[in-house]
């Protein structure tokens, strides 16, 4: 991913790299810019913009999260949508939770941008208990990082 300082004039279609808040609303990290949203850019008297641009080999957030759920998944979870990076992860039965913690360190030693949180080993949980959960923290992720979930045994 790279990051970049450009003007508002050249902003249209560019992804905003972090929040901006303006006196009447905020964009959001990874909102993609229109016309209309430049006007309330000048307006709020800004001349430049910090955009995000994902390398060709990148993934998006929630894109990401998603796969990275998939790695982990089994027929006892169900994957919430991902939004803003994050997918969760919920029980489908009643019971015992249990995890591996060299899995949860392998899995959070993949890459700075990754974040897996669990619940502690043998917690008990009913069906619908979100168990864990996945977080991209920049807006894109390089495939590789997500691939090794999969080729490691997650």
């Amino acid at each position: 991913m790279k990051f970049g300082q450009l003007s508002v004039d050249d902003a249209n279609g560019r992804v905003v790299a972090h929040s901006l808040r303006l006196p009447e609303g905020t964009f959001s990290k990874g909102h993609v810019l229109k016309d209309c949203d430049l006007a309330r850019l000048k307006q709020a008297e800004l001349r430049h913009v910090t955009d995000a641009r994902m390398n060709t080999d990148d993934v998006g957030e929630d894109q990401a999260a998603y796969m990275l759920g998939q790695s982990i998944a089994t027929e006892d979870i169900k994957l919430s949508k991902a939004t803003t990076g994050r997918v969760n992860v919920h029980s489908t039965v009643k019971g015992t939770f249990a995890i591996d913690k060299a899995a949860v360190d392998r899995l959070n030693a993949i890459a700075p941008a990754i974040a897996f949180a669990c619940l502690a080993d043998h917690a008990g949980v009913g069906i619908g208990t979100m168990i864990a959960t996945f977080k991209i923290i920049p807006q894109a992720v390089h495939r590789s990082k997500i691939d090794e979930p999969a080729h490691s045994g997650g």
